[in-house]
């Protein structure tokens, strides 16, 4: 990115042959420069407002950009070499859903999708993707999974949710989330899940022991409350969720906004993760390569809402930990 500040980078473009505005919204610096990657040619950079800092909001335009002023600053894309190792020949195809495929990465998801090739999300809950949380009572673990999550680059096209599964500690653990993201200008929704209620539910004497006493089923607990939370009542397209003690690689949430067309186009696929439970360096040769699996790999997965509308159906009573 080069930065011009009260002149053009352009002297042969005219004052009337500026290129025109890509997308309506002016965004967060950091997401505005994620987005204009994500749309290629299309967008030539951003013109922010003065302060020119990352706290400054920006506007994205084709080309040729326009002149800054004393009031803006422009910001030209000049896009390299994107340093991927990866093995598969870079393509871009003609009627690729959802974007264009640069690097071995996919870029364009559906929740940016607004009737045009790559549009903003819209301001409704349904097609903005969750990001959840889903904490107990550690405090600095949750502490360092949110520092981690605000580093991405693009954790504000996200809607952020906190969910606390200890009602004692309810409290301490948004006090502290609110204080944390508030250095980072962010903010959160705040649920509270409360020990499940088996009454009238029929379960026998060995499920009734597997749900009130075994942690595994209380997470599976809050994992189902959330669920229904965030497709049922938010009406969210699409979730990323996660637990406290997790902490992430720079690409992340980029993982999720690349591959979330396959979801769509596949039916056969449910989920996304972020996890592979072999993913060492002794055993992976392309850090690009996408694998399939046929069992759930959790700990920091994209989930689209007509999965949950399906796996909801036959959730089982006591829930094991493939659930």
């Amino acid at each position: 990115w080069t930065s011009y500040h009260g002149e053009s980078h352009d002297e042969s473009a005219e004052a009337n042959s500026a290129g025109e505005r890509v997308l309506p919204n002016t965004w967060p610096k950091a997401a505005a420069k994620e987005l204009c990657v994500e749309l290629g040619d299309e967008c030539a950079g951003l013109v922010c407002d003065e302060k020119d800092d990352e706290d400054t909001v920006c506007g994205l335009f084709g080309a040729p950009l326009p002149a800054s002023n004393s009031q803006t600053t422009t910001l030209l894309k000049e896009c390299g070499n994107l340093g991927l190792q990866c093995t598969e020949t870079d393509s871009e195809e003609e009627g690729s859903p959802g974007g264009r495929g640069v690097g071995g990465r996919f870029y364009g998801s559906p929740w940016h999708t607004t009737g045009s090739a790559l549009g903003l999300p819209s301001a409704s809950k349904a097609s903005t993707p969750a990001l959840v949380v889903l904490a107990h009572n550690r405090r600095s673990d949750l502490e360092a999974c949110l520092r981690s999550l605000v580093a991405q680059p693009d954790v504000e096209l996200f809607q952020l949710y906190v969910s606390i599964d200890d009602a004692e500690a309810y409290a301490e653990m948004t006090g502290a989330a609110q204080s944390l993201l508030a250095q980072f200008g962010l903010t959160a929704r705040y649920l509270l899940v409360l020990p499940r209620n088996t009454t009238g539910e029929g379960l026998n004497a060995d499920q009734e022991t597997w749900v009130l006493t075994w942690n595994l089923a209380k997470i599976g607990h809050h994992y189902w409350v959330v669920f229904e939370r965030i497709f049922m009542d938010y009406a969210h397209s699409h979730a990323v969720f996660v637990e406290e003690d997790l902490v992430f690689a720079p690409d992340f949430l980029a993982l999720f906004r690349s591959t979330a067309w396959l979801l769509e186009e596949d039916d056969s696929l449910w989920c996304v993760s972020g996890w592979n439970d072999n993913g060492f360096k002794t055993t992976v040769r392309d850090q690009c390569r996408l694998q399939r699996t046929s069992y759930f790999p959790g700990l920091g997965f994209l989930l689209p809402r007509k999965a949950w509308l399906h796996l909801r159906t036959m959730w089982p009573p006591a829930a094991t930990m493939g659930w």
